[in-house]
């Protein structure tokens, strides 16, 4: 876990996990696009959010994405046309304005599948 404080401020934090796994498997990064094109590391719900996934070892026309979406609170997101300019398939996930709730944390997923490999 990683958590940053400053004076006056609520502290943030953040963590990863790491399954080590045996076999070939996708690796997967996720870039927030959105983020670094208006300099912000915090999102509201009056911002869209712009994922954009890639797979370093992936056959480019073999490789399928799909995105879940869940609140620190347990709560999954709904990821569909109504809530997103693009579904939850796909590398990339942009999230429309308002879907997100102002103080509340959220981990975003990209499960990539490549026939080619032994595990997702």
């Amino acid at each position: 876990d990683l958590t940053i404080s400053k004076l006056g401020r609520n502290p943030e934090s953040a963590n990863q996990t790491v399954l080590i796994k045996k076999g070939q498997f996708p690796i997967v990064s996720i870039k927030c696009v959105s983020c670094k094109a208006q300099s912000v590391y915090e999102v509201s719900k009056s911002s869209y959010i712009y994922l954009e996934g890639s797979c370093r070892n992936c056959q480019e026309d073999l490789k399928q994405g799909r995105w879940t979406a869940q609140s620190f609170k347990n709560k999954s997101v709904i990821l569909d046309m109504s809530t997103t300019t693009t579904g939850d398939r796909g590398m990339n996930l942009v999230l429309r304005q308002g879907v997100l709730k102002d103080g509340e944390g959220y981990t975003f997923t990209l499960h990539v599948s490549d026939p080619s490999m032994d595990e997702e």
